[in-house]
């Protein structure tokens, strides 16, 4: 039996990549916020939009690592020979059998999806786990291990994602905002199912009820009112 954890060691590296990703969509954000200033000009209130943006976003963000490094103090990956086990921190166990295991892939960042053969089953393995050559030998023992490289159809889907919401915004024609709108709800809605399926996400990281409500409401009155010349 082989049992595994998080290198304690960790947090300067989670900081850099969660911040990394800070970075990029702050600019992203603030980006799409200036553009669309174009189209209703309003200089004092696209700087307190930017503002509040980047302020919302920086305060996520120490919020997210702090929520983060609870998680991955608390992560326990069991492997033996007829299952691999994941206990963690506010979210259910997940057990797969080895006879049951569809396929393990090794994640570009290093770290690993160990996927079951019913659906929605999977243990997130983060690449800060300990002992990673251990690992990797007891994974490939279960089963050839798969390696994602190169764009995947998950950043094909964010891309479609983020343009079409930065479309909604800036565009003025309205056939684009009209297709790209309905793109960005059928995404999200996709997303926000899969975030509530997701058993590796904790109940407090889980987008809730009434954000995913509030967010299809605000975006469909958004997009009636510009429909609509408002």
């Amino acid at each position: 039996m082989y049992q595994f954890e998080i290198r304690k060691d960790c947090i300067k590296e989670v900081r850099k990549t969660m911040l990394k990703k800070g970075v990029v969509f702050s600019l992203f954000v603030v980006a799409v916020i200036f553009l669309a200033h174009f189209k209703n000009p309003n200089i004092y209130a696209t700087i307190i939009a930017i503002t509040i943006m980047v302020g919302g976003i920086i305060w996520g963000f120490n919020k997210v690592v702090n929520r983060q490094m609870i998680l991955y103090e608390s992560f326990i990956l069991t492997i033996d020979r007829q299952s691999i086990n994941r206990e963690q921190y506010d979210t259910p166990d997940i057990v797969i059998k080895t006879s049951d295991i569809s396929r393990i892939i090794k994640n570009r960042n290093g770290s690993y999806s160990i996927k079951g053969s019913s659906p929605g089953t999977k243990i997130e393995v983060p690449a800060e786990i300990e002992n990673f050559e251990r690992l990797e030998n007891a994974l490939s023992g279960i089963m050839q291990i798969s390696k994602k490289t190169g764009i995947q159809f998950e950043d094909l889907v964010m891309i479609l994602a983020l343009g079409s919401f930065a479309a909604v915004l800036i565009s003025e024609d309205k056939t684009i905002i009209a297709v790209c709108g309905a793109i960005v709800l059928i995404i999200s809605c996709y997303s926000f199912y899969l975030n509530r399926q997701n058993q590796n996400i904790d109940s407090q990281s889980k987008v809730s009820w009434w954000h995913g409500i509030f967010f299809i409401i605000w975006f469909i009155k958004n997009i009636y009112e510009q429909l609509n010349g408002q």
